[in-house]
């Protein structure tokens, strides 16, 4: 009988995955996996960096252009809610202790401009963050702040200095500042405007112009974004507005009477602006000289407009608009005239018009307050009694804003 070698020794049957194994196993897992997110994150950090930024900078634009549009409406109803006695135009002074109503009066101390933030309980803008959760910041050229006020605000008004941002040309009545992230030395929260805006931005001097500035990027000395109302932009807004209401005066007059008033001789430079029978072109016949300011009467020249005379707003001639709108009447709609309008006036070759009113828009000649039709209004508005009027858009060289009066 064979002896059994193997018996002293019995025989141990080999494990197919001891725990130590499947523990190491499960770490080089893990640690792959962890090595795929790291990689996955290190890859798209830049993107997603990207995109934050992008979100970042869309927000504080949106305000920004929220901020700007309420200032614009605040300026254009101007009149309708502060009393009728000044016109459209003006705008708020700043929020200089951050209850979102603005703190007038302003740039009162001369060579200095008051920098607060925006009033935007005042405009009824809402509470207007950047992109950064900050409220935004803002300033306004004292031609058009709401106080002091100057003495009339028209399409001339230039008494004290206006905006440039980016050392551009464009002149602005106001700008709008958000103020980002703070930057070094920069104490936040508070009123401080050196610790939310920096450089121009940051300073009180009122240069003629004032510059500001919307930094491109934030690794220099700042990182405000800006955004500027143009002089221009505010006035077209205005001259609108006073377009409507003379439309609305001529209309009332034609409803009572049948039919359009005469002119005033075209004189910007004497008063009052009477009408004169015959006068089918020339200045809007509102009498200036008829009341002390604020009081205003239309003098129509005409017997059936005694008794039905409509209503001037008193804003209308204490701004001094009386003397900046060109007034032009089809033959047949005036006194006496068939009321059959054939050709009329024409309007960039159209014609049909039964009359029109053109804003002369700001001086781009430098000679005003003058007698010369053509120191006032361009093109074919500029050559008086040929019954021809045209409308484009605006440019360094054609500023007139027209409105075709509608009658029935």
């Amino acid at each position: 009988m064979k002896p059994n070698l193997a018996a002293p020794f019995p025989v141990r049957r080999k494990m197919a995955n001891p725990p130590f194994r499947r523990r190491q196993r499960g770490a080089a897992l893990l640690l792959m996996v962890l090595v795929l997110v790291v990689g996955v994150v290190v890859l798209f950090l830049p993107e997603t960096r990207t995109n934050s930024r992008v979100d970042v900078e869309q927000t504080t634009a949106q305000a920004l252009s929220r901020a700007r549009d309420a200032l614009l409406g605040y300026a254009t109803a101007y009149p309708d809610v502060n009393g009728g006695v000044r016109g459209p135009g003006f705008l708020p002074c700043p929020d200089l202790d951050n209850d979102g109503y603005s703190d007038p009066p302003c740039n009162t101390t001369p060579g200095q401009l008051t920098i607060g933030r925006f009033p935007w309980r005042e405009v009824e803008a809402g509470d207007l963050r950047d992109g950064n959760g900050e409220r935004l910041w803002y300033a306004v050229s004292s031609n058009y702040r709401e106080a002091p006020k100057v003495a009339a605000l028209h399409s001339d008004t230039d008494l004290h200095p206006f905006f440039v941002l980016n050392g551009g040309s464009r002149r602005l009545a106001a700008v709008i500042l958000a103020p980002g992230l703070p930057l070094a030395g920069q104490s936040r929260p508070g009123n401080r405007v050196s610790d939310y805006l920096e450089g121009a931005n940051a300073s009180s001097v009122h240069a003629d112009p004032k510059e500001f500035r919307s930094y491109p990027d934030e690794i220099g000395n700042g990182n405000d974004r800006a955004l500027g109302i143009g002089r221009d932009e505010l006035l077209r807004l205005m001259e609108r507005r006073v377009l409507a209401e003379g439309r609305r005066l001529l209309q009332e007059y034609h409803r009572a009477c049948g039919y359009l008033p005469w002119a005033a001789p075209f004189d910007p430079t004497s008063s009052p602006h009477e009408a004169l029978f015959g006068q089918t072109e020339g200045l809007l016949p509102v009498d200036d000289a008829a009341a002390p300011p604020p009081s205003a009467t239309v003098d129509w020249n005409s017997p059936c407009a005694f008794g039905v005379t409509p209503s001037v707003p008193a804003w209308f001639t204490v701004e001094g608009w009386q003397r900046q709108i060109y007034y032009a009447a089809a033959a047949p709609r005036l006194e006496g005239g068939t009321g059959i309008c054939g050709v009329c006036l024409t309007l960039n070759g159209i014609g049909g018009v039964p009359a029109l009113l053109v804003a002369a828009g700001r001086d781009l000649v430098g000679v005003r307050p003058s007698s010369v039709p053509a120191h006032y209004f361009e093109g074919d508005n500029a050559t008086v009694g040929d019954g021809s009027f045209e409308s484009r858009s605006p440019s360094p060289s054609f500023n007139d804003k027209v409105m075709m009066v509608d009658l029935p």
